[in-house]
């Protein structure tokens, strides 16, 4: 064996040794492809006590990813045909298996308004009881006991909705006699958490949460919202992503959330700028329809009236371009759908009927803007 060969060896085991341990040093320290979790990721499902003008009992759930010093999670519920939803984040602080925590939130509610008309001639009553969604921005207290796999969660918190202008609903002779509409919700939950994860270890850059802003276009007006996906890498050049998104639509004031998935396509692999995706999402919310409604005399009473329903609908998504910019992506997204609304129902003290339009075709089209965590 030459003293050339042997050399040239000597040098291979030496470089290999040294790639072996700075990858060592990196995978322990450093390395953003290979880290730990550091969090706690609890499932809750809560009992719900909501006062917001009346006072009602329901149920939610919510996921909460939990820190050493810093927590963020998302959470709905539902009572007595209202429903919000909402974005939590804000310090943490662990005593062991036990956590508190303060944040602030950012979401959606479905306030109650309350309206009574009375008609001056005929002193005739008609009252209703309507959900309008709004904007929300308040704050919680979180505390909790963790087992090793469930645990207890209680929340405290309020919230106040942003008003907005709107007209009277019946003109003369009837006359607006009252009107409530309280925008301050206070909510008090209580339920079992699930852990789903802790201190894992992940390879971040293909298995990361994507936190995205977007706007747009549909057959509901202009929108704008925000999304958070999961982000898992399944082949060299192929992936899923599943998460929750919130839109709200200017002018009318609908407002959903919704749960979407979608299949990614990475032609270059890890490396790729361009990247494409194909998926679907699944919304509810409250939207502003039309109703028409006629008592058993309709020259005595009749109404047309906007108001605001519970409803869902699907739609098939694609996103045929976007581009993939390091830690950032921007993307164009469009969707085509099927939506169908609770009928609109009302009470008063004259007999009468009310129709209106339950279902109809949803399309939208926009740009996003994502940021990988």
């Amino acid at each position: 064996m030459s003293k050339k060969f042997i050399i040239a060896l000597i040098i291979i085991i030496g470089a290999t040794n040294n790639l072996f341990a700075q990858r060592g040093r990196q995978a322990g320290n450093g390395n953003r492809n290979l880290r730990e979790n550091n969090a706690t990721t609890l499932l809750g499902v809560n009992g719900v006590y909501k006062q917001n003008g009346d006072s009602a009992f329901g149920a939610g759930l919510s996921v909460t990813n939990l820190y050493d010093w810093f927590h963020f999670g998302t959470s709905v519920d539902y009572s007595k045909g209202c429903f919000a939803g909402k974005f939590q984040i804000g310090p943490a602080i662990w005593f062991g298996n036990f956590y508190g925590a303060l944040s602030l939130d950012m979401g959606l509610a479905q306030c109650l308004r309350i309206e009574e008309y009375v008609n001056e001639n005929t002193l005739d009553v008609f009252k209703t009881r309507t959900p309008a969604p709004k904007m929300t921005l308040g704050g919680s207290v979180r505390m909790g006991f963790v087992f090793e796999r469930v645990g207890i969660q209680a929340r405290v918190s309020y919230d106040n909705a942003n008003g907005y202008k709107r007209g009277t609903m019946l003109g003369e002779p009837w006359v607006l006699r009252s009107s409530i509409e309280n925008e301050n919700i206070i909510t008090a939950e209580l339920g079992i958490s699930l852990v789903l994860g802790s201190n894992e270890i992940r390879y971040s850059g293909d298995n990361c949460y994507e936190f995205s802003g977007f706007g747009g276009i549909s057959s509901y007006g202009v929108f704008f919202g925000s999304e958070l996906l999961k982000f898992e890498r399944t082949g060299y050049s192929v992936g899923q992503s599943y998460g929750g998104f919130a839109s709200f639509y200017l002018g009318n004031g609908n407002a959903e959330l919704g749960g979407k998935y979608m299949f990614n396509w990475y032609p270059g692999g890890s490396n790729s700028i361009y990247t494409g995706s194909i998926g679907a999402e699944l919304a509810m919310g409250q939207y502003k329809r039309q109703w028409n409604g006629a008592a058993d005399d309709p020259e005595r009473f009749s109404v047309k009236a906007r108001n605001y329903a519970f409803g869902g609908r699907f739609a098939g998504v694609v996103e045929p371009v976007a581009l993939q910019l390091g830690q950032f992506k921007v993307s164009a997204f469009g969707s085509i759908g099927y939506a169908v609304w609770i009928p609109v129902k009302a009470t008063g003290n004259l007999g009468y009927e009310t129709s209106s339009e339950n279902s109809g075709l949803y399309w939208n089209m926009g740009a996003k803007l994502s940021i990988a965590l």
